[in-house]
């Protein structure tokens, strides 16, 4: 919303206990406190955003009413946990002290719990300031946002139900409000509410249906390991079963009634299934570190989760504990209390052991499904994580370390940056190491990009086509440092400054589609309508600009030189290349810039392979996770399938050498026990397949470049899966191949 629409909706609705507003700016600040200056994030907020948020303070107070003048007392700001720990060194005398938000004195009157950083999971606020307070933190040549024009929209509203009040209420009401607002500024306020979002929606944004995705998919994974892992515990207990059923046949001879006996089976796989559970906690809390490390698409750090082992873990760790050892017990439990109880104080109870074989083999064919879905899982993130890391870029990072700075925010002028700009760009191009070096606006893959309208001279666009493209501003050096080959014309030099004529480079993809034949060289563009044209000195190769999975898009670059006044007091990155580690580059950076000006705040410093490490994020995390739970499944089923086989074969092995002394040779037997074990496995592999087809639509968001049904994996994880059941199969076939007839024929 605007400010004047948020203070109407405040002011006349009734369905909720407040609106609380924060600005979707996404401000940089620069804190300057005793002798440290750090670039932070800030937010304007209003003056109840905490308390409907319903966030404590760790220490202080929220802000008041009257604190939101823009004259009068001190400016106040509540800081974050974080920034307290970092940059006081957690001092409880914090609160009172003054602090300089982009020159500008703030007084620090709260600290905001531990963990909070805003409404969002990807965000790292550090400093809330009242969000009229904005002008005071402008940075150089902007006003800051308006807060009296109804056309600036630039305020999220959250507001907090009253009890006994529905969203579907609230939603009736504040669409009433905005029909009375549409009547007052009928040149203004157009209001078309289709629904109240969540609080959800609003933590993790547009991303919240790829972080459900992905979550759920962490469950499911996790899940079918678990499923695995228990029925090879059935396996065992009904392994185990056999072997005590003479025991169970003399106690049911001597009066132990069947329920008697399932609830001591079950309560031996309780014990089993609970120390298994506090055996996990354990494990858990010695992974807990590990896990916090991980960082979920969208850049939300798993850290801003709560990962505590609480009450509600406990709990649920104690009720999937107890449901594992009911569930995968109950069947080897009722199996082994119905024996032949003639039958088994005789010796003999082939048919009930046929019918808990067959059981043990339907266990054997579950694993063998959930194992297929696991590794087909697996392998096409592998294949996606491939794909991505395959992707022709048009430029080649390799090498590179980035720090962006800022010098709106430094409060310098247009000359002043000039300045900066090339004294600093000298100073890094003569570091040992640097190969070459250059400011731009943007780097490749960043989502963030500069849109304008342009005029291209003489072309006619059609009825509704799209004349606005991306633009960055780059300094000399620029295409040197990425690798991003001009394929016809020159680079920007010296010479292309303020004053001179205005020059630009566009993309293959501008040229094909503006200029006949893509011969772009010597003709003109226009930004706007207005103002002086650009001639267009090289056309540079394509290459991904916003995100790698983009179709090509038509590109401009304009000397950075040209648009100090226009542009150059925004956030800029300076690139540089090296010739070895571009870790051990960024220290040298720092203190280059530092020798231009030891009061700029350098942020965002990262090698190239930590800035595009979140376009890989998914594909990284889905091959680590999945490819490691699908190695686990693997073997806890090659090792179910050996047991099966291993305890099949003791139990034929009077069979074997009646096979044998009939003329059976060891080629026979072990053909005969291979077939058992692939029979199992073809039919578990058939299911899983399906279940794979099934189940694997839902991770096409999540994938790069891979279709979900890709034949290639499917195959392979399915021959892959063959030869492991096959290999567990042989083992066993080899020994029962070995066993002496006479020895057999007496068995038992």
């Amino acid at each position: 919303l605007s400010y004047p629409a948020y203070l109407d909706f405040r002011d006349r609705n009734r369905a909720f206990e407040g609106l609380a507003a924060n600005d979707t700016l996404g401000r940089k600040i620069r804190l300057a406190h005793r002798e440290a200056i750090e670039m932070i994030d800030g937010e304007g907020v209003s003056d109840n955003y905490f308390s409907v948020l319903g966030v404590g303070m760790r220490a202080g107070r929220y802000f008041r009413a009257d604190e939101s003048q823009t004259s009068g007392s001190q400016p106040v700001a509540v800081i974050s946990y974080n920034l307290w720990q970092r940059a006081f060194d957690g001092q409880a005398n914090v609160l009172g002290r003054t602090v300089s938000l982009n020159g500008q004195p703030f007084t620090i009157i709260g600290i905001a719990p531990r963990g909070f950083h805003g409404t969002r999971l990807n965000g790292n606020v550090d400093v809330w300031f009242p969000l009229t307070l904005h002008p005071l933190v402008a940075t150089a040549g902007e006003s800051g946002p308006s807060l009296q024009d109804r056309d600036s929209q630039w305020i999220r509203i959250t507001g907090r139900l009253k009890q006994n009040t529905t969203a579907e209420q609230a939603l009736a009401e504040l669409r009433s409000i905005g029909r009375q607002l549409e009547v007052e500024f009928p040149n203004t306020d157009k209001w078309e509410f289709e629904a109240l979002a969540p609080a959800a929606s609003l933590v993790v944004g547009d991303r919240l249906d790829d972080l459900n995705r992905f979550v759920w998919m962490l469950v499911g994974v996790v899940g079918f390991a678990l499923l695995i892992a228990c029925a090879n515990v059935a396996n065992l207990l009904l392994a185990r079963s056999e072997a005590r059923r003479k025991e169970i046949g003399v106690r049911m001879a001597l009066g132990a009634g069947r329920f008697r006996l399932v609830r001591q089976l079950l309560t031996e796989s309780l014990l089993l299934s609970l120390l298994g559970g506090v055996a996990g906690l354990l494990v858990a809390m010695w992974a807990m570190d590990l896990l916090r490390a991980f960082e979920l698409p969208g850049r939300v750090q798993i850290e801003a989760l709560s990962l505590e082992l609480d009450l509600q873990v406990l709990g649920f760790s104690l009720l999937l504990s107890v449901s594992t050892g009911v569930v995968f017990g109950i069947a080897p439990a009722l199996a082994a209390s119905r024996p032949d109880i003639v039958a088994v104080l005789k010796g003999s109870d082939s048919g009930r052991a046929a019918g808990k074989q067959w059981l043990r083999g339907s266990f054997v064919i579950a694993q063998i499904a959930i194992s297929l879905v696991l590794l087909i899982g697996g392998g096409l993130f592998v294949k996606s994580l491939r794909q991505a890391l395959a992707v022709d870029t048009g430029f080649d990072g390799g090498p590179v370390a980035i720090a962006s700075v800022d010098l709106g925010v430094q409060g310098y002028n247009p000359s002043q940056a000039e300045n900066f700009y090339a004294q600093t760009l000298e100073r890094v191009r003569s570091l040992p190491g640097v190969t070459s070096a250059s400011w731009a606006s943007f780097v490749p893959v960043q989502r963030r990009a500069f849109m304008e309208d342009f005029t291209v001279e003489g072309y006619q666009p059609q009825p509704g086509e799209e004349s606005s493209f991306f633009m960055n501003f780059v300094s000399t050096g620029y295409f040197q440092t990425l690798g991003i080959p001009l394929l016809r014309g020159r680079d920007f030099n010296d010479r292309d400054v303020a004053g001179s004529t205005r020059v630009a480079i566009v993309n293959e993809e501008f040229a094909r589609r503006y200029f006949s034949g893509g011969d772009a060289m010597g003709r003109r563009i226009r930004i706007g309508t207005e103002g002086p044209f650009l001639e267009v000195i090289a056309v540079a190769r394509d290459s991904k600009y916003r995100s790698l999975d983009e179709e090509a898009l038509p590109y401009i670059y304009a000397p950075l030189a040209q648009y100090i006044r226009a542009m150059g007091l925004r956030e800029v990155k300076l690139i540089a290349r090296s010739a070895g580690d571009p870790v051990g580059l960024i220290a040298p950076m720092r203190r280059a810039i530092g020798e231009s000006d030891s009061q700029i705040a350098v942020f965002g410093a990262m090698t190239w392979r930590d800035h595009i490490g979140d376009l890989m994020r998914t594909q990284e995390m889905g091959a680590t996770l999945l490819g490691f739970f699908s190695l686990i499944a693997l073997a806890l089923t090659a090792v179910g399938l050996y047991g099966v086989m291993s305890y099949s074969i003791s139990r034929r092995t009077q069979e074997i050498g009646i096979r044998q002394a009939l003329g059976a040779d060891r080629w026979d037997i072990l053909k005969l026990v291979v077939r058992q074990g692939l029979t199992l496995t073809v039919i578990g592999v058939v299911i899983g397949l399906l279940a794979a087809l099934l189940l694997t639509r839902f991770l096409s968001s999540l994938l790069f470049g891979v279709e979900p049904d890709d034949a290639l994996t499917f195959a392979g994880v399915s021959a892959l899966l063959i030869v492991v059941a096959l290999l567990a199969c042989y083992v066993p076939a080899r020994r029962a191949a070995k066993v002496d007839p006479m020895v057999a024929l007496r068995y038992e």
